[in-house]
């Protein structure tokens, strides 16, 4: 339990606890506890995070007053109960997903130029696979999605085939991660043949990227960056042991 007394000042106070008394005057008030009970004076704003509130006699709240809480606020003074307010998260959590979206946009990007730096010979026999049979990738892509897995499970038998299992495993999870890059990459590649090749695959990452965001649209434009992903790499992985 957290106490804070009277005769006790401060510009904010922030307290998660059990158990909160506040008794004294802050400018700003925020708390996350499971009984929280309010006396004192607050000039500012005040956000409540409780199961159970209770407003004494003595409480004044000048700003803002936000609650979410399980039970109605007990009251037991004069204090004017139309200042509070429910404390909605959503705009917290919407903040959150844009930055979130903002820093998976940057880290395309790192990756993107990452790759058409390491790659270049890998996203070249990538466009030659979508020029010839734009088709194959995404048929061995699909059977690559649902055969690969369950190899896997099926290597982990023997003791010997656990490494190859758990190797597999990982490579599949990081083409299924960077599969929007991976599409990006090559979609720029394809299509503007004349420009930057690190520019066209930036443009065309961004693009892929932002379109996964979308609702029920970015599920399936998703699900078709993993085929190719999955798809190029097998071809391109035969492909290289054809030519050793």
């Amino acid at each position: 339990s957290v106490e804070i007394k009277e005769g006790t000042k401060a510009k904010g106070i922030y307290v998660a606890s059990g158990d909160v008394n506040f008794n004294g005057e802050a400018e700003d008030l925020f708390v996350n506890a499971d009984t929280v009970t309010i006396n004192g004076t607050v000039t500012g704003n005040v956000k409540v995070n409780c199961s159970k509130l209770i407003i004494g006699e003595n409480a004044r709240v000048d700003g803002t007053f936000e609650v979410r809480g399980e039970e109605e606020p007990i009251i037991l003074g004069d204090f004017d109960s139309s200042k509070i307010t429910d404390y909605d998260n959503e705009s917290l959590f919407a903040g959150i997903n844009i930055a979130g979206k903002i820093i998976s946009l940057i880290t395309a990007i790192i990756f993107c130029i990452l790759i058409t730096l390491f790659c270049s010979r890998y996203n070249n026999r990538a466009c030659e696979k979508l020029e010839h049979r734009g088709w194959l990738p995404f048929l061995i892509g699909f059977a690559t999605l649902i055969v690969l897995p369950i190899a896997a499970v099926l290597l982990c038998i023997t003791i010997v085939g656990i490494p190859i299992s758990v190797i597999s495993l990982i490579i599949y999870g990081i083409l299924i991660y960077l599969a929007p890059v991976f599409t990006g990459i090559i979609l720029g590649r394809f299509i503007l043949k004349n420009m930057n090749e690190y520019l066209s695959a930036i443009i065309f990452t961004l693009i892929v990227k932002i379109i996964t965001f979308i609702p029920y649209v970015g599920g399936i434009s998703l699900f078709i960056c993993v085929l190719l992903s999955l798809g190029v790499f097998i071809q391109n992985t035969f492909e290289a042991i054809n030519d050793k």
